[in-house]
């Protein structure tokens, strides 16, 4: 205390009440621990002090939030109450309000707002009718100056529309702002925001309609980083204003109805890292992705998610879902890394796998320059041996692998309800896809063997985990492919019915995994034996098979001890 300069030699001990205002309002804060502040409000009367602290703090109101889900449990005349309170509420901490979100899924807001209205107008007239001057007959005009502006004021409900509270944030204080407002974003709600200025960095939209204007005010948010339009349709006028933003760094982009526009003017962004876009429309042919890699003037996309009902099309690669993330080692030292997922499939029930094409060209155009590639996940994809030429120079950092329902392309085309039947023909595929990743460690192949683990594979070296899930499996191979430092194994929903004698030789596994193979039997003895021959045995699920219940109780006491 001595060092903050609270107590001096033989003064009396400090209190609560001898801290800086900065240090009382960050204590006072921790006394809101619930949404309605009511802990916080209780310390208000203490004393005027606390008062003025507790309401400037911006660690209690820097980020406001209006959920208008409240309003579907209250009467009409409480309606009207709580919506004055928030604006009350938003008018009284707007000083330190840096972000303010607003919900309202049904429209309540505004119905409240015009009850408001309308009640503000019956109480006006009520009250002129019956102050009208004496002198004043029955076609005259004695209403004053004063009481028709008194009467505007009130009709407008003392400004508790969606564009009053916006006009109550503080320009160069306000940065956030979330409005998620259906069943349509009133235009002059959307005219409020450029009076924020420069200050305003983050913005989000979700309705189901935008506003004509939309276009327009976004071209004026020429400080946004951050940017969501989501509704039914987002028009290629929105599109093209996002593209316009020279500091946008992050934009999602979601449509539940029409079509996406075009996005080609988006890889003229200059500072766009992150993009992530949402297609739900029926739309016919797919939509078309300006090379990831070509953004930001060739540096590329670090974070890209695409998510549609029916197609995206990047290079020549037909797909239903990309997800790309560039992330930091998690030390915080070194280069970032990357991560990419593609899945095959389009949404509707038994539909075609698409053929992914060259795999090479794929990935050259969809990671950014300079970042390796540490994981690469394929879901549902249709691949020819042809296609995984050239992959080296792409796949020689990977160090996790995930294939899971993959087949091998053939003539007509293949139906996702008969993934398996291709799977034989897909292990040709894997196995120069793994020789051309000697950094491998994680490796998960689900319903891609046909129910055989196939040589190349059990000759594979370095694993430390490995996951070989829904593949039909009655054993695994004699090779000491488990003996190579596998800690980590799943073989769920295989058909065993015995336990693999292969199993034995992994003398350092630590977790194994078998549920639902609901064959598998396992006697007290081999139990015993597993217990013996694997010492690291930590983990075992034995869910959903065929194995005696004192067998399993009695494996998991070895486990424990």
């Amino acid at each position: 205390m001595e060092e903050l300069g609270l107590q001096d030699e033989g003064s009396a001990p400090p209190t609560l009440l001898d801290l800086p205002d900065q240090l009382l309002g960050a204590i006072l804060s921790l006394a809101d621990t619930t949404s309605t502040h009511k802990g916080g409000a209780a310390l208000t009367r203490v004393c005027l002090r606390f008062r003025s602290i507790y309401w400037a703090e911006p660690s209690v109101w820097g980020t406001l939030r209006i959920e208008a889900a409240a309003l579907d449990f209250l009467p009409a005349r409480r309606q009207v109450a709580w919506l004055a309170g928030k604006r009350a509420l938003l008018q009284r901490v707007s000083p330190v309000v840096s972000a303010l979100a607003v919900h309202d899924r049904a429209g309540a807001l505004a119905i409240a707002a015009r009850s408001m209205e309308l009640g503000a107008a019956a109480r006006v007239s009520s009250a002129s009718a019956g102050t009208a001057p004496a002198g004043a007959g029955a076609g005259g005009t004695a209403s004053s100056a004063p009481a028709a502006a008194a009467t505007g004021a009130m009709a407008r409900g003392n400004g508790c529309r969606l564009e009053d509270l916006l006009c109550l944030l503080h320009p160069g204080i306000a940065r956030e702002v979330e409005l998620e407002v259906h069943p349509a974003l009133p235009e002059a709600a959307l005219a409020a925001l450029p009076r924020l200025g420069c200050q305003l960095t983050a913005l989000n939209l979700d309705t189901r309609q935008l506003p004509p204007g939309t276009a327009a005010v976004l071209r004026r948010l020429r400080a946004l980083h951050a940017l969501r339009l989501g509704a039914a349709h987002v028009d290629a006028a929105a599109a093209a204003a996002c593209a316009a933003l020279r500091h946008l760094s992050r934009l999602e982009l979601e449509a539940s109805f029409f079509a996406l526009p075009d996005l080609s003017p988006l890889a003229a962004c200059a500072s766009l890292a992150a993009l992530r876009l949402v297609d739900d429309s029926q739309r016919r042919e797919p939509l078309l992705l300006p090379p990831p890699a070509s953004f930001r003037g060739g540096q590329g996309l670090l974070s890209l998610t695409v998510y549609t009902r029916a197609l995206c099309q990047v290079a020549e690669a037909r797909l239903g879902f990309v997800c790309l993330s560039c992330a930091q080692p998690a030390t915080g030292e070194g280069p970032a890394w990357a991560s990419l997922s593609l899945d095959g499939r389009r949404r509707a029930a038994g539909s075609r796998l698409q053929p992914l094409s060259s795999l090479p060209a794929l990935l050259a155009a969809t990671l950014p320059a300079g970042v390796p590639l540490r994981c690469l996940c394929l879901h549902g994809c249709q691949l020819a041996a042809a296609d995984v030429t050239g992959c080296c120079a792409w796949l020689a950092d990977v160090e996790t692998f995930k294939a899971e329902g993959c087949t091998d392309e053939r003539p007509g085309g293949f139906d996702s309800s008969n993934a398996g039947a291709g799977a034989v023909g897909f292990t040709v595929v894997l196995e120069p896809l793994l020789q051309a990743m000697p950094a491998l460690r994680k490796l998960e192949l689900a319903a891609c063997l046909a129910g055989k683990v196939p040589p190349w594979l059990a000759a594979k070296r370095g694993l430390r985990k490995l996951a070989l899930p829904d593949n039909g499996l009655s054993d695994l191979p004699a090779d000491p492919f488990l003996s190579t430092g596998v800690t980590e194994l799943d073989l769920s929903r295989n058909s065993f019915a015995r336990l693999p004698p292969a199993l034995l030789a992994a003398s350092d596994l630590e977790s194994l995994l078998l549920p639902g193979c609901a064959q598998l039997v396992l006697a007290a003895e081999e139990a015993e034996q597993l217990l013996q021959v694997l010492p690291r045995l930590r983990t075992v699920d034995l869910t959903g098979t065929a194995i005696a219940a004192d067998v399993v109780e009695r494996l998991q006491r070895g486990l424990a001890r």
